[in-house]
This record gives C-alpha cells, structure tokens and sequence, in this order.
C-alpha cells in the first residue's frame, strides 16, 4: 500500500522513476521495488523521498483516502 502511494505522489509530481531516484540518490530499480511492494521502506527512507518531491509524509497517506 505504500509504494502505491509513493507511486501516486511521484505521478502527481510528474517524476518518472529516474527522476526522483536521481533527486535522492538511489536507483531507479530501487524506486521501482518500493512502489511494487517489493522492498518495505523505513520511515527514514519515506521521508527523504516524499521531501525530494516538495512533500510531506501527510500529503503522502492524504492520497490513501478516496
């Protein structure tokens, strides 16, 4: 469920994958596991990716309610 949000929020930003990995440092494939559920992110790792897209961690669970 998180790494669909992340996936919304990057979307909304209009980032793709290498976008925002390249703003934070990390792999597109990494990026790619979070937001496939693939690999679980600690809060430390959220929170520098939702920064990286000008956000916040409440803008990132705002996207969970219909």
């Amino acid at each position: 469920m998180v790494g669909e949000l992340l996936k919304r929020l990057r979307k909304s930003k209009n980032l793709t994958q290498i976008e925002l990995g390249s703003l934070v440092l990390m792999d597109r494939q990494y990026i790619y596991k979070l937001e496939s559920g693939r690999v679980a992110p600690n809060i430390s790792t959220l929170v520098i990716l939702v920064t990286a897209m000008d956000s916040d961690l409440r803008d990132l669970f705002d996207l969970s309610k219909p």
